[in-house]
């Protein structure tokens, strides 16, 4: 046989045994007694990737067995570690897929892993349920297998550019973005779009590099009249941007609550002042309640408010398999995964921990409040909550009346969606005053400016 035909028969195998793969991967069948296997990817290194593995063992420990017919079958887990890194996001991707075990899987965290995962989960008639992905490629690329449980990055940076533009009148924004890859320009381009609706211009558009001086980029931004400045970047590059903003005395908005965590970390009261936004599924009492369970059982309050959708995400999982699994007369479990896919993404409305679930055609799980919190005094404050319109007919708790003075803080968050009524320092009296209507001296006990607050850990 020529070197050439035996490379022809070698590739015909290599489709055929492919195929075949992908072929057997569409239906997972079980041996009689065998555990209900749920991949777990998580970034073990990483604020979001610890809550969210938390956030599913609470789940587990809650649901650790499904009835199918008159049959108990235990439910394990198999957790990988993709550290939010694309390669290490694909080689878990590719073992999932190949022990062919597990009958769904909740993760990855970080967009990167996500798009590193999906075309292999898709291949093989995988579903994956991210509790924290929002990339909004990750919805363009129309893949069939990716389901998230987040809002994407135009949902989550948008309120954030709204009430500051709307609370500080800033009118020119400008804009450093740390890199072109999908996640950072997704945040970047949902600023800019939502900051122009609003009648605001962004008057600089630049991207981060090595040839560019920090220092050029302000000097730049204070030549072109920005009065605020949006940073699409990482926490590290962005500590050493603030106290150029600060020297400039230019408002600084960012990324999220894991970024302003780790500003905290190292820049301490330096960072004070910088906004920046966040899902914030504590809104609602479950989600307390939830966050509480979780500091009782790790010992520590989640570091990220993803514990909430991973929890959800297992639930949404264990749903959909009860609802399509079989097992035949010798007791073997059978689960069609694309009638799995089919029923995930056609989950009813229903009332999760994190928010309304209900899934489109798009594999867009969840509407969720979102935040904007500020640093201050070293730490994060919430300022403002956006409610999703389909979101619950709270009370107005900016119609606070005098009757409601003396409630307690258990009483305002049972009849309001939240604590966290913040006040304003004056510093000519050097004293807190009135800035959230529900704030009172006698709620912040603490008197550090902030009454009734969660300990929400980030």
């Amino acid at each position: 046989m020529s070197k050439s035909i035996g490379r022809r028969w070698i590739l015909v195998f290599m489709v055929l045994f492919l195929a075949t793969g992908i072929s057997q991967a569409q239906e997972l069948i079980t041996a009689p007694g065998e555990p209900i296997v749920v991949g777990v990817m998580t970034a073990s290194d990483d604020s979001i990737g610890v809550a969210s593995e938390h956030g599913v063992i609470l789940a587990h420990e809650e649901r650790a067995s499904l009835r199918i017919g008159d049959t108990v079958l235990p439910i394990e887990l198999d957790f990988y570690d993709t550290a939010c890194d694309h390669e290490a996001a694909a080689t878990a991707a590719t073992q999932l897929v190949q022990e062919d075990r597990a009958v769904g899987v909740i993760g990855p965290n970080c967009s990167s892993a996500c798009l590193a995962a999906a075309p292999q989960f898709d291949a093989a008639g995988f579903t994956s349920l991210s509790p924290s992905c929002s990339g909004p490629k990750l919805t363009e690329e129309g893949f069939t297998s990716f389901l998230r449980l987040s809002n994407p990055n135009d949902l989550i940076a948008a309120p954030a550019i709204r009430y500051l533009k709307q609370a500080t009148g800033i009118e020119r924004l400008a804009i450093l973005r740390q890199s072109d890859d999908s996640y950072i320009s997704g945040l970047a381009n949902a600023t800019a779009a939502e900051f122009a609706a609003l009648g605001g211009e962004v008057v600089l558009d630049r991207t981060l590099s090595d040839s560019l001086d920090p220092a050029q980029f302000f000097d730049e931004a204070v030549s072109a009249t920005a009065d605020a400045i949006y940073c699409a970047c990482q926490h590290s590059a962005a500590a050493v941007l603030i106290p150029l903003a600060a020297e400039r005395q230019l408002p600084f908005l960012g990324e999220s609550h894991s970024w302003a965590r780790k500003l905290v970390t190292e820049l301490g009261k330096a960072a004070d002042g910088v906004y920046f936004s966040s899902d914030y599924p504590y809104v609602r009492a479950q989600a307390r309640e939830l966050a509480a369970r979780y500091a009782e059982r790790f010992g520590a309050p989640p570091l990220s408010p993803y514990f909430a959708t991973a929890y959800d995400a297992y639930q949404l999982l264990m749903d959909a398999v009860a609802q399509v699994a079989e097992l035949d007369d010798d007791g073997a479990l059978h689960i069609d995964r694309a009638t799995l896919n089919e029923a995930l993404r056609n989950t009813p409305e229903t009332e999760g921990v994190s928010g309304r679930i209900f899934c489109d055609e798009n594999g867009e799980c969840l509407e969720m409040p979102t935040a904007v919190l500020q640093i201050r005094e070293g730490s994060r404050f919430l300022v403002d909550v956006t409610l999703p319109e389909s979101a619950l007919n709270l009370p107005d708790y900016h119609a606070l009346d005098e009757e409601k003075k003396d409630l307690y803080c258990s009483e305002i968050r049972e009849q309001f969606h939240d604590g966290d009524f913040w006040a304003n320092y004056d510093s000519a009296s050097d004293s807190w005053v009135a800035g959230h209507p529900a704030y009172t001296e006698n709620r912040d006990r603490d008197q550090d400016g902030l009454a009734c607050e969660l300990d929400h850990g980030w």
